[in-house]
């Protein structure tokens, strides 16, 4: 289900609240001297907004210790963040392209995050996808990882952070949610047993 209708921002002259917030945290992450490497997914990355101040919040040297997953279903987007990551510095870079319904499918399963940012994207996904997506990259969460939701609302005028579901929608994600934390946690024992 790839979200035909929105346009990622991308604007040099701004760095937008949740970006800045979400950097914050990454900073603390990244200062932690037992982690050597962190794994960070950008999901639904747009054009690389969030970057735009990464060197002034992070150090040539945290920056260094950055696996950055780009995930986006937009190629061209994928293509403007590569090349925006590709001059930070960062110890690797990896794009995936794919809608958010398909994430659980295309992302490699035995990569674990420790930081994971989805901005001004889940206002866009329908409930049922969302809620799924949610148990997906919870269970892909190291110990220590983070994920930091922050979204711009279809209420007008929109207001930043606020996610407004109706009592429909919420009953769809909970509905969905349960559904996929069975799932999810029964294929995830099934493949313990299976190496063990």
């Amino acid at each position: 289900m790839p979200i035909a209708d929105s346009s990622a921002v991308k604007d040099t002259k701004r760095i937008l609240a949740q970006h800045q917030s979400a950097l914050t945290l990454l900073q603390l992450i990244v200062s932690d001297p037992s982690l050597t490497k962190v794994e960070w997914l950008d999901l639904a990355c747009g054009r690389g907004q969030i970057m735009l101040a990464l060197e002034e919040n992070l150090t040539p040297v945290a920056r260094a210790k950055i696996i950055y997953n780009a995930y986006d279903a937009d190629p061209r987007y994928l293509r403007e963040t590569e090349k925006t990551a590709s001059g930070l510095g960062f110890a690797a870079i990896k794009t995936k392209i794919g809608d958010l319904e398909s994430f659980s499918l295309l992302a490699d399963a035995a990569v674990v995050f420790d930081f994971v940012t989805f901005t001004n994207t889940a206002h866009e996904v329908r409930p049922s996808v969302l809620a799924k997506l949610l148990v997906d990259v919870v269970l892909r969460l190291s110990p220590r990882g983070y994920l930091f939701v922050y979204d711009m609302e279809y209420i007008n005028p929109p207001e930043l952070g606020a996610i407004a579901w109706s009592s429909a929608e919420f009953a769809s994600i909970v509905k969905t949610l349960t559904k996929s934390l069975g799932n999810l946690c029964t294929s995830r024992l099934d493949a313990v047993e299976n190496v063990v």
